[in-house]
């Protein structure tokens, strides 16, 4: 399967729709690095409006489909509220398109550089397997100006699913460092290694799902001057995973073996920034692949 994905956001502090795979490895750092990060009584809402294109190929019914959202944030000292709402079509070859909307909201209360996180996804679309899924959301994230480490826990559930339909609970810790003689110094580098388990509640193999899925991820920023470079790669298995803090939940059932990605972004001013990024991934068992571009524009104020 090849997946291309071409869109422009708009307004945020970059949640990368398009299915959000930079995030992680881009927007993570910048929590780190009090120089590039605007300070938090200065900043009261970022909006992004987003849209991705997709075209698969390979061994896969899909054909071609597209992504439309917002996110929404608003800072208030110590605390952070995120809104993500996307809708998804996506046509199947002789079939009827697969048709999904979300919501996620998330809560976040940061006191002396603890970010406690709570909130939950839902998940609206046309097929008995996933509809009226929720995903609840908790984490806790330490931050200084040297390191960050923590972890998300998340639960799944399918409230309409039939008895193939499992739950899932996810375990995602992560611990990331900054590299560089000083906090205020954008000639420095941030690299971050996160892994992800993923338990099948029902505890059995069925439909092509394991009981267990488990994965790897090594996150490398780089930061000179006005740019940013970011390169990520994972390894092991994924299904059902879900990314981004609980804001990505990747529920179509396609077992994934491992990916790339590779990013610039360019910080325009203290408000505004634009990146280019790329991610390659492979899908079940390499038989499919797909390939994202992303163009974004970040705007906050």
């Amino acid at each position: 399967m090849k997946k291309i994905v071409i869109g422009t956001l708009c307004v945020s502090s970059l949640l990368f729709s398009f299915d959000e795979v930079f995030l992680d490895a881009l927007y993570l750092p910048t929590d780190v690095m009090p120089s590039r990060q605007t300070p938090i009584r200065s900043v009261n809402y970022h909006i992004m409006p987003y849209a991705e294109y997709l075209s698969y190929s390979g061994e896969t019914t899909k054909d071609i489909g597209s992504i439309g959202g917002v996110y929404i944030s608003n800072i208030a000292r110590t605390y952070k509220t995120e809104i993500d709402i996307k809708y998804t079509n996506i046509s199947i070859k002789n079939d009827t398109d697969y048709k999904q909307a979300e919501f996620s909201l998330l809560l976040n209360y940061i006191p002396y550089q603890i970010n406690y996180i709570m909130g939950m996804h839902y998940i609206k679309n046309n097929t008995e397997y996933t509809d009226n899924g929720i995903v609840l959301i908790t984490g806790v994230i330490k931050t200084t100006n040297s390191y960050k480490y923590g972890s998300y826990l998340y639960y799944s559930n399918y409230s309409n699913a039939n008895d193939t339909s499992p739950d899932f609970i996810q375990l995602s810790p992560q611990i990331g460092f900054n590299i560089g003689n000083s906090p205020y110094v954008w000639n420095r580098f941030y690299v971050e290694a996160r892994f992800d388990y993923t338990k099948t509640l029902i505890n059995k193999d069925e439909n092509d799902l394991k009981s267990s899925y488990s994965s790897g991820e090594l996150s490398f920023s780089a930061y000179n001057g006005p740019f940013s470079t970011s390169a990520g790669v994972w390894f092991g298995k994924r299904n059902f995973i879900v990314r981004n803090k609980g804001l990505v939940v990747d529920n179509i059932n396609q077992n994934q073996t491992g990916g790339v990605k590779i990013a610039e972004n360019y910080q325009i001013d203290k408000f505004s920034s634009i990146t280019l990024g790329y991610e390659y991934t492979n899908f079940d068992d390499s038989k499919s692949e797909l390939s994202n571009i992303l163009l974004s524009y970040d705007q906050k104020f």
